[in-house]
């Protein structure tokens, strides 16, 4: 398929569908698709035929295998407050990025600065994350598994409501052709790593407003959103 509106997206999101592709389809792209999708229904046969055995499970041995679990990563280390809530009142910048460390470091540079802030982890679910938050710029990693980076910024840009939106690629190959076919699939920037908060302040004073015109309150640090 190939909606380019948020009116034929909001009727895929609304359909019974389980899963989308846009076309072009590449191969690691759709290859990522079906293991998800595969590893899905794995999942549920194995709960169905382990279910007696899950009930009958030591209530202390569960709470200690909970302990082990990680949290959600905030910036106060407690329950993350539901992200329409933590990023309406300034401009979102997102960063699709499967690595925490880069991710972390992107938060602090980007909040600091006084804007919200949100990582979406599964570039499989990039598209409509992007079309459900409506951020105001992307740093988009390109190099993830499974997708390709200039792949999916190809296909944000294919999308009406993010024709206008700067797009930066982050990568560690900062070369002339990595330039020129991030140019081709519509970036708007390119941004070498490591993620540094002269570079990355240089973007943001760029294609934002400045954080004086955004808000008159911006004595309090931004919450950290919780990770897709």
């Amino acid at each position: 398929m190939s909606p380019t509106d948020q009116e034929a997206w909001q009727k895929v999101l609304q359909s019974d569908c389980d899963d989308y592709c846009l076309k072009p389809v590449g191969f690691t792209y759709l290859l990522g698709k079906i293991q998800r999708l595969v590893g899905h229904v794995f999942s549920a046969n194995q709960s169905e035929v382990n279910e007696e055995a899950s009930f009958s499970r030591d209530l202390g041995f569960q709470n200690k295998q909970a302990s082990h679990v990680p949290s959600p990563i905030s910036s106060n280390n407690s329950k993350p407050e539901p992200l329409s809530k933590s990023v309406s009142a300034k401009p979102l910048v997102i960063y699709i990025e499967d690595h925490q460390a880069d991710s972390l470091a992107m938060a602090k540079i980007v909040q600091n600065k006084g804007y919200s802030y949100a990582n979406i982890v599964n570039p499989l679910e990039a598209l409509p994350k992007l079309l459900e938050l409506k951020p105001k710029l992307i740093f988009l990693d390109l190099v993830m598994p499974l997708v390709n980076g200039y792949e999916l910024c190809a296909q944000i840009r294919r999308m009406s409501v993010f024709k206008t939106i700067p797009i930066i690629i982050v990568t560690n190959n900062d070369g002339i052709a990595d330039r020129v076919r991030a140019k081709v699939v519509g970036a708007s920037g390119f941004l070498g790593k490591p993620i540094r908060p002269k570079r990355v302040g240089k973007v943001l004073a760029k294609y934002l407003q400045p954080v004086s015109n955004v808000t008159q309150d911006n004595t309090d640090q931004p919450d950290f959103s919780p990770l897709f």
